[in-house]
């Protein structure tokens, strides 16, 4: 068992969210803001996002410097490139000294393969690290009325955090509505008001404890427990992207963990939009983190002390058509296989 840090790793915030759901718009708002210093913002068209009248100069060919002290730069042809330039360039002085980066992608992006670089690209991992996934939701256009689009649901699925967007826009009752829908969708996931901004830059800005912890610790309140070693008596075969959590009072050996994230990976691959959590490993006295995208386990990484001084393991799955009894009833097996 490996026992890497996130210690001097530059974290990464994906931005992400369907076409015209609002993501330049806040992106520029947030731009003008002197809380982005020491910021760099991955962009994929500088001109489309409007920032004449921030600018104050130019750094090289693909990069400008904004009044805020926020860099500024565009995507190359391959994401991962573009990072290590970024790195690069920062090392050798041609940009100011970032210490976080946010990566605004296309309306149209898949962010999994993303996710999947900045946890398995070894040129990346030792650089950076994934702070989050953030997505915004059109409240104006009501995403979750009108016909699936398998882009969004999948942005909004793979999502650590949900920024409502449009809400000045819209009723209350509609706000409402979509709010509900999106909690009956993903109960635990952190959804935030596009139009409050500290809550934004709470979000965006936050680089002290990783955003799992702090998910897992909401998982971790006695209102969120679930029967250690209950299976759900519904098929839960879901044909859309679903998230569900699998958790454990008892500690679990580790190679039964890992044989069971292998299995996991393995049988479901491109099933499995992401899984992530944190698990109470016999072997260590440290929460260890794991995570994985369709058929990729990562690299587990271990965090000093635990959340709220809460022991459980907490796993978050998130599928796309993917049978959550089955994956439930294997996780059961193999808690019990423990004891």
């Amino acid at each position: 068992m490996t026992n890497l840090t996130t210690h001097d790793r530059i974290p990464v915030t994906l931005l992400t969210g369907f076409l015209g759901s609002g993501k330049t718009t806040l992106l520029r708002e947030l731009l003008a803001d002197t809380r982005m210093a020491r910021t760099a913002v991955i962009i994929n068209e500088i001109g489309e996002v409007g920032l004449d009248h921030l600018l104050v100069g130019t750094l090289d060919d693909d990069a400008v410097l904004l009044k805020s002290g926020c860099v500024c730069c565009t995507m190359k042809s391959e994401f991962g490139d573009t990072l290590k330039s970024l790195f690069n360039r920062r090392e050798s002085g041609v940009l100011p000294n970032f210490n976080r980066v946010i990566v605004e992608t296309t309306g149209l992006a898949d962010p999994v393969p993303l996710v999947k670089l900045l946890l398995g690209d070894e040129g990346l991992v030792s650089r950076f690290r994934l702070q989050a996934v953030v997505t915004t939701v059109d409240c104006q256009i009501g995403a979750l009325e009108h016909r699936p689009r398998v882009e969004r649901d999948r942005q909004i699925g793979i999502a650590d955090h949900l920024v409502l967007t449009k809400t000045d826009l819209v009723s209350t009752d509609t706000l409402v509505g979509i709010t509900k829908k999106l909690r009956d969708l993903y109960p635990d996931k952190p959804i935030t008001n596009g139009r409050v901004q500290q809550d934004i830059f709470s979000l965006l800005l936050e680089n002290q404890q990783q955003p799992l912890a702090k998910e897992m610790l909401l998982r971790l309140r006695p209102t969120h427990f679930q029967p250690s070693l209950s299976v759900s008596t519904s098929t839960h075969n879901h044909k859309g992207v679903h998230t569900f959590c699998l958790s454990a009072d008892e500690p679990i050996k580790w190679a039964v963990a890992i044989s069971f994230l292998r299995w996991l990976a393995r049988t479901y691959s491109h099933k499995l939009l992401r899984m992530k959590g944190i698990l109470n490993i016999m072997e260590s006295d440290k929460p260890i983190i794991v995570q994985g995208v369709e058929h990729y386990l990562f690299p587990e990484t271990s965090l000093e002390a635990w959340p709220g001084n809460l022991r459980s393991t907490q796993l978050i799955i998130i599928g796309d058509g993917l049978p959550e009894r089955d994956v439930r009833e294997k996780f059961s097996a193999m808690v019990l296989e423990t004891k």
